[in-house]
């Protein structure tokens, strides 16, 4: 009978060890899938703080660029106006241009009717 009390006995500690080594790995095992969720959670919380930083930096550029874009537009338009103005300016200054060289072909033809008129004639 002490030999089946011993052999109880020893299955009971056998059991109480394997109990032990089994709750260990489990606890163990839990406690890392533990850290690793709450590292995965603060990669991700950083993650997405990130892509918010970057969203916002996204919308400032295009709001700077859509500013660099209506800035420009309006240096064109400016600068379509003034070529217009200068082409004006240049046919303006042709048809003076015109109007003198006409003035001056109407002098000199005149000059010379006077200069023959004024010039005796050798007969």
């Amino acid at each position: 009978m002490s030999e089946i009390i011993m052999e109880i006995s020893i299955y009971l500690i056998i059991a109480i060890i394997l109990g032990y080594i089994f709750g260990w790995l489990i606890t163990k095992s839990m406690l890392k899938d533990k850290i690793e969720r709450k590292d995965n959670s603060k990669k991700f919380d950083s993650l997405k703080q990130e892509l918010i930083d970057c969203k916002t930096e996204n919308s400032e550029l295009i709001s700077q660029n859509n500013k660099i874009l209506l800035e420009n537009s309006e240096q064109k338009l400016k600068i379509h106006n003034l070529l217009k103005e200068i082409e004006e300016l240049k046919i303006k200054i042709l048809k003076k241009e015109e109007e003198h060289e006409s003035e001056m072909i109407a002098f000199l033809k005149e000059r010379e009717e006077i200069i023959k008129k004024c010039k005796p004639s050798k007969s």
